[in-house]
């Protein structure tokens, strides 16, 4: 039998209001690239994570306020493949901000047209968003929200698909026009 060597990495939580990171354990594969493990305390009722334990993330060093440390992100997905699971959905652009600190401004970029204000940001032919620092990564899948005078729909909060509902979706609206941040 082998022993899995595992590391700590942190997993960004969803729905929090701002950038929330919660510490797991990971299985390393190689190539920089890990299999997250359930935390002790691990309730899917009580934190949204980014990946669920189970997920196959690479994992990348991230500045945070204790030091830096290892971070999950999402393994590129091939647009062809991101394509074949949803032949039936239609594109839309969708604006996306540049992450805080790295460039002022957001990028427009194509993204499937989930319904509701939901959406999968895609990555360009070349399987990234052009290697700049985004606050959402390709195939992330947001919430955007529209720009009543230009049309512009930007997008505002990153989920998981199993939330995409219009319940939800109502609820989301609702706090975009009170001007609050989801929780």
């Amino acid at each position: 039998m082998t022993n899995k060597t595992t590391v700590k990495i942190y997993v960004a939580l969803l729905e929090e209001g701002t950038p929330t990171y919660k510490e797991t354990s990971a299985e390393v594969i190689g190539d920089g690239l890990y299999k997250l493990l359930p935390s002790a305390n691990y309730d899917p009722e009580d934190e949204i994570w980014g990946f669920v334990p189970g997920t196959i993330v690479r994992g990348v060093n991230k500045a945070f306020e204790s030091g830096d440390a290892l971070a999950a992100v999402r393994v590129p997905v091939p647009r062809v493949e991101i394509l074949r699971h949803y032949p039936d959905k239609k594109t839309a652009s969708i604006e996306v901000p540049f992450r805080v600190g790295s460039k002022v401004g957001t990028k427009t970029v194509e993204a499937l047209d989930l319904k509701n204000g939901f959406y999968k940001l895609l990555p360009n032919e070349f399987g990234s968003m052009d290697g700049l620092e985004f606050e959402f990564e390709c195939g992330s899948v947001v919430y955007a929200v529209v720009d009543n005078k230009t049309g512009k729909k930007t997008a505002f909060v990153q989920l998981r698909e199993d939330r995409l509902d219009g319940e939800f979706a109502g609820y989301l609206r609702q706090k975009v026009r009170m001007g609050e941040s989801p929780d």
